[in-house]
């Protein structure tokens, strides 16, 4: 599952990480190699209970350093229940997909919705679309892949979470694709 995800963000970000003549895809793949085994150290502060679930403001380690910050929107329950993460448009925030998030966990979905690193508060933040500085922007779109890879490892740590029914929903950067995995 994780290496298919892989290949879709790798598809996803093609033209942000374009390789270098001479490398082919075998060598790319690699660059969105992490250690899946970090800590999380996953922070949780409940924002609001609703009919069907609770929203909570998360943040958890990013595998390229600092924080990640989201929203987990959690049914009413004790599951197992299927999970989506919810990557944002390019220049939405995490807060975007809450009304579709609500209406999952009215059907049993939990639902993680991690901001991007350019839409993350200071210390964490980075640069995007930086053409000045084109090896940043190459980095930080490599980085964005692997906290979403890193999602999918943060509901997969969960008990109420059933790992054969794990998605993936992402608006594309700036309006590309979007892109659905299983």
């Amino acid at each position: 599952m994780q290496l298919r995800i892989g290949l879709l963000l790798l598809n996803f970000l093609t033209v942000a990480v374009a390789a270098p003549a001479g490398r082919d895809l075998s060598q790319l793949v690699h660059l969105y190699d992490y250690d899946s085994r970090q800590p999380l150290d996953i922070h949780d502060k409940t924002l609001k209970t609703f009919s069907c679930g609770v929203i909570h403001d998360i943040t958890y380690v990013s595998p390229s350093g600092g924080l990640v910050s989201a929203y987990l929107i959690v049914p009413t329950g004790k599951g197992p229940f299927a999970a989506v993460v919810f990557g944002h448009w390019g220049n939405g925030t995490r807060g975007e997909f809450i009304p579709e998030a609500k209406t999952y966990a009215c059907a049993g979905v939990v639902s993680l919705l991690p901001d991007y690193r350019w839409e993350r508060p200071r210390p964490w933040y980075s640069e995007v679309d930086d053409f000045a500085h084109p090896d940043l922007d190459r980095k930080t779109r490599i980085a964005t892949v692997i906290e979403m890879r890193r999602a999918i490892d943060l509901l997969l740590t969960r008990a109420d979470v059933d790992p054969n029914r794990v998605d993936m929903i992402t608006g594309a950067m700036h309006g590309n694709v979007i892109g659905f995995a299983r």
